[in-house]
């Protein structure tokens, strides 16, 4: 329930649907939504020219399954990454393994999650191409800085200023790159398919397999195919990176009120499987679940959701007297302010990283109610219905496993030589137009659990 606002820019109109608390609050972001569309337009490049991407990964996990171990031992070695070569445990003065490192958490996690996801995207032994790894990680980067700098000039002279745009260039040097990559491979794929008898049971089992699988016609063009997996890496890597490097601020922050409570929820659902991940392990880390969700509430990646423009004009019949929304409006959600109203959640601004866990008791610990990849009208960073983010459950899982097998290996904490509380050491995210994403720079002290 909310109050529909309309605004006009030079880009056009923008309904904003606004919860009818905190009013003031969130029409400041009424003018940021036409920014977003030069993002949107660079993208859309990419998957516009099909969309096989989007019944592979509307499936939810389950193409996931098939290659789960082979998953979870790649993030294995992404903890063994994390020790050898990102947090560098043990360089310091103390015992090997016992001392506190300081480590920047956003450029560390960045490479754990590029790296992951390739496993998935690409599969072996592609996934471990330097070259594949900087294109992918890249890619996003520069569509974000490059959109950034496009979206404040008119766009009467903005293609003029992208030729000249460093950002520009370096997209063209990543589709360079990404095809001298995956072309081979795929090309390679095709071939054995075409001389081997039981290629159904040897073929790799990634998403360039499913995508080859799935794409007929133009879709299965070799480029197009190479243009989707960068779709794909520009929507999973930094997204989730965000995620996780804003539940480690939180973790770091109270790591004594739910580092140790986490870690034994771990330890218990590992200990009914003799130490093996499976899905199911995921599915019972309800507390995990509940602080990941907690923060992504108080730290959501934009304050908008559900960004849309009208392609003919729309009557909303619900609305009394019928509003008429005109064609080429844009249209949002204020999901951002949504998530913290008071009419919705009890103590909004504070954080409680089992306050969902408690939710889901209170209606009989359904599985459905209350997860992190539940969307609502209550929850819609995700979006909501039929195009609600068909990857939040790859990033939903990805995290948890990178979570917990950090929980297992070590102690995270701030350092606070002055003893400052807990929400003076939570970093304070940056904010640009509606995006909202954590400081890259920060440090976070982590140690080598004891054995």
């Amino acid at each position: 329930m909310g109050i529909l606002v309309e605004a006009t820019s030079a880009a056009g109109h923008l309904w904003l649907l606004l919860s009818r608390t905190s009013i003031l609050e969130q029409i400041i972001l009424i003018c940021a939504l036409p920014s977003l569309w030069v993002l949107v337009g660079i993208v859309r490049s990419l998957l516009d020219r099909g969309n096989r991407h989007v019944p592979i990964v509307g499936k939810g996990t389950s193409p996931v399954l098939p290659i789960w171990r082979a998953r979870i031992r790649y993030i294995n070695q992404g903890v063994e990454l994390i020790k050898k070569g990102y947090l560098k445990v043990g360089s310091g003065t103390g015992p090997p393994d016992t001392d506190w490192t300081a480590v920047t958490v956003h450029p560390t996690f960045l490479q754990i999650v590029g790296r992951t996801s390739a496993r998935i995207f690409v599969g072996l032994p592609l996934c471990r191409n330097p070259l594949w790894l900087e294109t992918s990680i890249d890619f996003a980067r520069c569509v974000f800085l490059g959109s950034g700098i496009l979206k404040v000039i008119p766009s009467v002279i903005r293609p003029i200023a992208a030729l000249f745009s460093p950002h520009m260039h370096r997209i063209r040097r990543h589709h360079r790159n990404a095809r001298k990559v995956l072309l081979p491979e795929i090309l390679r794929r095709r071939q054995q398919a075409s001389i081997t008898p039981d290629w159904k049971v040897k073929k790799p089992n990634d998403m360039l397999q499913w995508l080859e699988d799935a794409s007929e016609g133009a879709d299965a063009r070799p480029e197009r195919m190479v243009d989707r997996q960068l779709g794909m890496s520009f929507a999973a890597i930094h997204t989730t990176t965000n995620h996780l490097t804003n539940v480690i601020y939180d973790l770091a922050a109270r790591w004594d009120e739910y580092g140790p409570e986490l870690r034994a929820e771990v330890e218990e659902v590992l200990a009914e499987t003799n130490g093996a991940w499976k899905k199911t392990t995921l599915t019972k880390l309800s507390k995990m679940d509940s602080f990941m969700k907690e923060s992504q509430r108080l730290n959501p990646p934009s304050a908008l959701s559900f960004n849309r423009k009208l392609q003919t004009s729309y009557t909303i019949p619900s609305s009394s007297p019928p509003q008429t929304l005109p064609k080429n409006s844009y249209i949002a959600v204020a999901a951002g302010p949504i998530s913290v109203s008071e009419s919705i959640y009890e103590s909004p601004a504070t954080f409680d990283g089992l306050r969902f866990h408690r939710m889901r008791l209170a209606v009989g610990g359904s599985a459905q109610s209350h997860q992190f990849v539940t969307t609502g009208l209550e929850s819609m960073t995700f979006g909501h219905g039929r195009f609600a983010c068909p990857g939040r459950f790859f990033a939903s899982n990805e995290s948890k496993v990178i979570l917990g097998l950090l929980l297992m290996q070590y102690d995270v904490k701030f350092a606070n030589p002055s003893g400052k509380p807990a929400e003076a050491l939570r970093p304070t995210n940056l904010v640009f137009a509606d995006a909202c994403y954590p400081d890259p720079e920060v440090k976070v002290m982590f140690k080598r659990r004891a054995a």
